[in-house]
């Protein structure tokens, strides 16, 4: 329900032209988005100026450039942050490495967060959201059911301050790899999906608030599709 409507023109110049955008993200002083047809963030600011523009990062494989739709803007700090993976050609066998690069709005890149730590074995590294400047909201790889838990509270991407979201006994998904994937965050919520899965995760901040969609028979996935091993892989 809207009370009004306000239009902001966003500059347009060779630089700043853009096509078929996702992943519209907001601060107090910038929107942020990607851009499919020029494989880039872009960042302007709530008067319509362009700012910035992200497409690439250090290391980044070419054909891994469109993941940079996977951005998540830190709503206290206003940097964003993508995280992706390389490979670092060591012999007898290339290393894979974790990482997380932090823009400035600008565009310009302000560090780089390794992500080696035995840490970011059990949790999903590319699906997270702030709570605060320091503290991130990550979803739990739920192959790793040593973990007990759905989500865990992250300080500096360095330490598990709390773990969050009991796993349900009966989770038909539990045992493969079918953790939660956050599709949208806005004003201190989060919200999570996964595939196949009728239910929707909401995190108001750390609490958890889960809704089912309850459809016509016509529409639902048979209950024996969570029992097909073959269909519940990833």
């Amino acid at each position: 329900i809207f009370d009004s409507v306000i239009y902001i023109p966003l500059e347009s110049t060779k630089e700043s032209t853009f096509g078929a955008i996702c992943h519209l993200q907001v601060s107090e002083h910038y929107y942020v988005f990607y851009d499919f047809d020029t494989q880039g963030i872009f960042v302007f600011d709530k008067k319509g100026k362009f700012v910035g523009k992200i497409t690439s990062a250090p290391n980044l494989p070419k054909k891994q450039v469109s993941n940079l739709s996977d951005f998540v803007l830190n709503p206290f700090n206003e940097c964003i942050y993508f995280s992706y993976y390389y490979k670092i050609q060591r012999k007898p066998k290339p290393v894979e490495t974790k990482q997380i690069a932090v823009f400035k709005p600008n565009g310009q890149i302000s560090r780089l967060i390794k992500l080696d730590t035995p840490l970011f074995n059990s949790l999903d590294y590319s699906s997270f959201s702030f709570l605060d400047s320091n503290t991130t909201l990550f979803s739990r790889e739920t192959k790793d059911t040593s973990s007990h838990h759905y989500f865990a509270l992250v300080k500096d991407f360095k330490e598990i301050k709390q773990n969050l979201a009991p796993l349900s006994p009966s989770d038909p998904f539990i045992g493969y790899i079918k953790n939660y994937h956050v599709n949208g965050r806005a004003n201190g919520y989060s919200v999570w999906t996964r595939n196949h899965d009728n239910d929707i995760a909401i995190m108001q901040g750390a609490t958890l608030l889960k809704y089912r969609f309850v459809f016509p028979a016509s529409m639902s996935i048979d209950s024996a599709v969570y029992r097909d091993t073959a269909m519940m892989k990833d």
